[in-house]
């Protein structure tokens, strides 16, 4: 299964987080900077919005797949089913946060699309995900990446540029994101399915998925605004261009993800797995936190440290602190690190108390980053940020242990997360 998953998934990973790099400079040349702040505020909404729309689908479909045995297209016609009401909500409250955010009707006809198909689409991806199905998946992450990188790289060619405001290009998503949707999904529910289930069947179903699905999706929510909060606390106390230049800090730190990410997916399945070993998975998960700290701390200490050369490569005409970068990437670490520490909280019938854990650290983020950024401006705002992150990790790894206790070597992970940036801040 890991050969699996860093064969189809990886690739499909890296060709992502690679387009998604080489997309900023045409971005950046396109819009400017101001526009580009813009989009980094849009960005993290679509991915709120999408969430609430899946209703926690995106999770039940892992659970009806791996732990109830469902075929795959089965679960994901019924979490699509599922989120129809969810996603009429979420489109309303779409709507009216684009015109109080940004007073633009265009916007609002946009939102409703952007939402369905980000929420399809992420319906989709999980359940490749899910059976490791990676054809799906390759599929759905190219079809939206390779059209938004495409048309950036033509809209620079271009003079004047085709799209050079955040509305504009809000519009291409769109297009990507519908595309991307119809991809994946068409692949997963073509699948036959020889299984029948009864109408009273799928509505116990749906009520478990649900159980299990919906405390996770709240959790995320608050995981979103916890992960996203510093941009808008940065855009409602300084000005769009010191925005701009903290989102392209915080893209460059997302570089990450092409490490993060595929072990992200195959982590959840490894998880189901290992919880039915003999030692309950003792062995198995102290050594992954090992692996997960040492690996995303390397991987962060190699990109700080490469900074210098990416960056005007990344946004040539924009001035990135680092002292604004450093934080941002530990803090990204820290984060990537959290789910080797959280076993119990996953369990099925405990998942509610990630909401307790996330809203406590987002609220924690947001009041800190407008204490510090009173202070220190931008600065402040990415030191809350790795603040928060510690916080947060701590408090959900607490709670998971009171759960599920696995012994960890505590003293080897903390090692492993200074080390590398210790050796980096030495040369």
């Amino acid at each position: 299964m890991f050969k699996k998953v860093f064969g189809g998934f990886f690739i499909s990973n890296a060709l992502q987080a690679g387009l998604q790099f080489l997309m900023i400079p045409f971005i950046v040349r396109a819009l400017g900077v101001e526009e580009y702040g813009k989009w980094g505020l849009f960005e993290p909404a679509i991915y709120l919005f999408a969430l609430i729309a899946q209703f926690g689908g995106n999770w039940s479909i892992l659970k009806l797949v791996n732990a109830d045995k469902m075929p795959v297209n089965f679960a994901l016609r019924l979490c699509l089913k599922m989120c129809l009401w969810p996603a009429l909500v979420s489109i309303v409250l779409a709507c009216i946060w684009a015109m109080l955010q940004f007073k633009l009707k265009y916007a609002i006809l946009l939102m409703p699309i952007i939402i369905l198909a980000e929420a399809t689409l992420g319906l989709g991806l999980a359940s490749a995900r899910a059976k490791l199905l990676a054809r799906p998946y390759f599929l759905g992450t190219l079809g939206k990446f390779g059209v938004l990188a495409l048309f950036s790289f033509i809209n620079v060619m271009e003079h004047p540029f085709i799209v050079d405001t955040a509305i504009e290009w809000l519009a291409v998503y769109a297009i990507a994101v519908s595309f991307s949707a119809i991809l994946v999904n068409y692949q997963i529910l073509k699948k036959e399915n020889s299984t029948v289930y009864s109408v009273d069947n799928e509505q116990v179903l749906k009520v478990a998925a649900l159980k299990y699905g919906v405390p996770i999706m709240i959790s995320a929510i608050f995981a979103t605004i916890l992960n996203n909060a510093d941009r808008y606390i940065v855009s409602s106390t300084l000005d769009h261009k010191i925005l701009g230049s903290y989102v392209v800090a915080l893209k460059l730190a997302g570089v990450l993800n092409f490490l993060i990410t595929p072990v992200a997916l195959w982590w959840p399945t490894a998880r189901f797995q290992h919880i039915e070993d003999v030692d309950r998975g003792q062995i198995f998960f102290s050594k992954m936190s090992v692996f997960f700290s040492l690996g995303y701390s390397l991987a962060g200490a190699i990109l700080y440290f490469l900074a210098p050369w990416l960056l005007p490569i990344l946004a040539p005409n924009v001035h990135v602190e680092f002292s604004i970068l450093l934080p941002l990437i530990i803090g990204v670490v820290i984060r990537a690190v959290e789910p080797s520490l959280n076993i119990g909280l996953l369990q099925e019938g405990q998942t509610h108390l990630l909401i307790y854990t996330t809203a406590i650290g987002a609220i924690f983020q947001i009041v800190l980053g407008f204490i510090l950024s009173s202070y220190f401006m931008a600065q402040g705002v990415a030191w809350a940020f790795l603040i928060s992150s510690l916080f947060s990790v701590g408090a959900t790894h607490f709670i998971s242990q009171k759960v599920y206790k696995i012994k960890f070597p505590y003293f080897l992970i903390i090692s492993c997360v200074i080390f590398p940036f210790a050796l980096v801040g030495g040369i």
